[in-house]
Order: structure tokens, then C-alpha cells, then sequence
């Protein structure tokens, strides 16, 4: 179930011997899904009365936070034809395909092209 059971076991250990709030721990499952898990102890005075684990899916939000930083270390300082080529192979390589096609974005692209160069020209 676990990609790392013994470390998973390691970290509940923590949290339970430190017995503070702990948020938005990421838990990596052997299957590659990404659970996040809030620990709330639970006390009363001095006693100490129960703990509280929230797990929840964050495989959608963790695998697109990895795309986008991925997109930017690659596309950064590029411009033009390299920019949108690097940024179209990076995203297909990441989303597991052979090629991605931004058809509603190629007229925008034009007309921010020919807008740089006419600007570039009138220098």
C-alpha cells in the first residue's frame, strides 16, 4: 500500500511523540497515488484522549504542481518558435503523450509574433 512503510511508520511515530497539530504531510502510496494527512491530538488538561488523522487524495494536485515546474524550468528565457515548441513537447511528454496541440492558442501566438517583430523592426 505504502512506497516507503517504513518511513510512513517512522513519521506517525513523530507525530504522536511530539503531540503537536501537523499539516499537509505528504504520504506517497506504492500504486503512485499522493495522500496529504493532517494529525490533531487530542487532550483534555493533561490528558491525553485520542488522535485525530484527515487523509485526503491529492494525486490530481501533486502530479500538476510537478508538470508546471517541470514546463518552467524548461521553457525559461525562451521566446518564439523555441518557447512554444519546448512548452508543447514538455507538456506532452509529462501528460504521457506523443503530441499536444495548442490549436486555440496558434492564432494568439501569430498575432504575439508579428507584434514582436514590428516591434523589434521600428529599433
Amino acid at each position: 500500500l505504502l512506497s516507503d512503510p517504513e518511513e510512513f511508520r517512522k513519521s506517525l511515530a513523530d507525530c504522536v511523540g511530539r503531540c503537536e497539530v501537523v499539516t499537509s504531510q505528504l504520504v506517497s502510496l506504492a500504486d503512485g497515488r499522493y495522500f496529504e494527512r493532517d494529525y490533531i491530538p487530542i487532550q483534555y488538561r493533561d490528558m491525553d484522549l485520542g488522535h485525530l488523522w484527515h487523509y485526503r487524495d491529492v494525486t490530481i494536485a501533486y502530479r500538476t504542481h510537478q508538470v508546471l515546474e517541470k514546463t518552467v524550468e524548461q521553457i525559461a528565457g525562451l521566446t518564439g518558435q523555441a518557447f512554444y515548441e519546448t512548452l508543447t513537447r514538455t507538456i506532452g511528454e509529462s501528460l504521457g503523450v506523443s503530441q499536444v496541440r495548442l490549436e486555440e492558442f496558434r492564432d494568439e501566438y501569430r498575432d504575439l509574433k508579428k507584434a514582436g517583430e514590428s516591434v523589434s523592426n521600428k529599433r
